[in-house]
C-alpha cells in the first residue's frame, strides 16, 4: 500500500468513525507535564482563581425518562461565586 492511499484510508476511518459517534459532551480535559505543573502551582493558579468566577455556564435541560416517573429539569443563571485551585 502506497503512502497516499494510507493516508487516503485513514482519513475515511476517521470521517467515518466521526460521523457514526454523536458529538461530545463539553468537557475540559488537560494533559500537563511536571514543569507546567510546578508553573501552575506557583504562579498560575491565582490567575485561574481570578478568571473562573467569571466564566458563564450555560443553560442546561435534561429529559428525566428513567425511574418511577418522568419530567424535565432545566437549570439556568448559573455561576461560580468563589474559586480556589488546589494548591
Amino acid at each position: 500500500m502506497t503512502m497516499s492511499a494510507y493516508y487516503l484510508l485513514l482519513t475515511l476511518l476517521i470521517a467515518n468513525a466521526s460521523a457514526v459517534e454523536p458529538p461530545p459532551v463539553a468537557n475540559l480535559k488537560a494533559r500537563i507535564n511536571l514543569a507546567a505543573f510546578k508553573f501552575f502551582s506557583k504562579t498560575a493558579h491565582h490567575v485561574v482563581d481570578i478568571e473562573v468566577p467569571k466564566i458563564t455556564l450555560p443553560v442546561i435541560t435534561c429529559n428525566i425518562t428513567a425511574g418511577p416517573g418522568h419530567g424535565t429539569v432545566s437549570v439556568y443563571k448559573l455561576n461560580v461565586t468563589k474559586f480556589h485551585s488546589p494548591k
